[in-house]
């Protein structure tokens, strides 16, 4: 830096330091989440999902596959390997995903076993002790073992914050996995400014605030368990996915939103195709894949159908 003095109005943003000031909510929010939750999981059951729990308390919902044919026929191909999905930030959790997961991530593939984990810690529960990545991880690796084996490779899907978990997944299981899926990703990039941000800080300034941003503000980063989630209990430094960590054996699809108001889509977009040519040039095939609206914003792909059929090629 160059010699000089700081203005007085400059402070330094202390994510895990500064004091968070959550939107106080009326209890009638937190009930209607809890009946939307309870609608979303007798939707799941009638589709063939069972709740479990992992012995250190994960949960997550459960739908074997529906074919005969034995296993080791089913997992020469991806489409037919068991989907892990982790979703992101959302009161009710998992229940936004329900139609995006049904009809497109397991459309017409009930040869497919499917794994729904929750995360009551971003999912308006009132969850003030959270899973931390170590409990994650082994949560999710007893899941997939007691169900499906513990030889089973499978496919790690995850919106937004969910892309997080699947890098906590690559960190510890990258053998037993075979393609990546990674929508409105946070987890590129993440030592950059831009989410901690765009999520944590910029709904303080009322200049720079779009209706956007008071959406971001009022539903998700000012929820007091989220806030305190994200400030006192998620780690940061371990949760970003670096483009070269990734395995030459893993197949992996980025679905990104040119105008998300969240991830800076431009920068992400730049570092694959980056990476993408980087490869090329060394004589490698490229195993990133990427799908990129450009008018579209954060949680396009969750609820608009209109890119379900891009998506389900691409995996495909």
């Amino acid at each position: 830096f160059e010699p000089g003095r700081t203005g007085s109005g400059v402070k330094p943003r202390r994510l895990t330091l500064d004091q968070f000031q959550p939107l106080p909510r009326p209890l009638f929010v937190y009930g209607a989440v809890a009946l939307i939750e309870f609608t979303a999981r007798a939707y799941l059951k009638y589709y063939g999902f069972t709740r479990y729990a992992t012995t250190n308390g994960l949960r997550y919902w459960y739908r074997p596959r529906q074919d005969s044919e034995p296993s080791s026929c089913q997992q020469q191909l991806n489409h037919q390997l068991p989907l892990l999905f982790f979703h992101g930030i959302a009161p009710a959790g998992i229940s936004v995903y329900i139609p995006m997961v049904l009809k497109c991530l397991c459309r017409n593939q009930r040869s497919r076993a499917v794994f729904l984990f929750e995360n009551p810690a971003v999912s308006y529960a009132m969850c003030f002790q959270p899973m931390d990545e170590t409990s994650t991880v082994k949560g999710v690796i007893e899941a997939v073992d007691t169900h499906d084996g513990s030889d089973t490779h499978f496919v790690l899907c995850g919106h937004s914050f969910g892309s997080c978990q699947v890098t906590w997944m690559l960190h510890a299981a990258p053998s037993r996995i075979k393609q990546i899926v990674l929508l409105d990703p946070v987890a590129l990039m993440l030592s950059n400014p831009d989410v901690m941000v765009n999520f944590l800080y910029k709904h303080q300034s009322q200049a720079r605030r779009t209706v956007k941003d008071t959406v971001i503000y009022l539903m998700a980063s000012t929820e007091i368990c989220i806030e305190h989630y994200l400030r006192r209990h998620f780690s940061w430094y371990n949760s970003e996915l670096w483009l070269d960590d990734i395995p030459d054996h893993v197949k992996v699809l980025v679905c990104i939103a040119g105008k998300d108001t969240i991830v800076n889509a431009n920068s992400v977009k730049q570092e694959i195709l980056i990476y993408n040519e980087e490869m090329k040039s060394r004589g490698s095939f490229s195993k990133i894949e990427l799908l990129h609206w450009p008018n579209a914003g954060h949680g396009y792909c969750v609820v608009n159908s209109i890119p379900w059929n891009q998506i389900i090629q691409a995996m495909e």
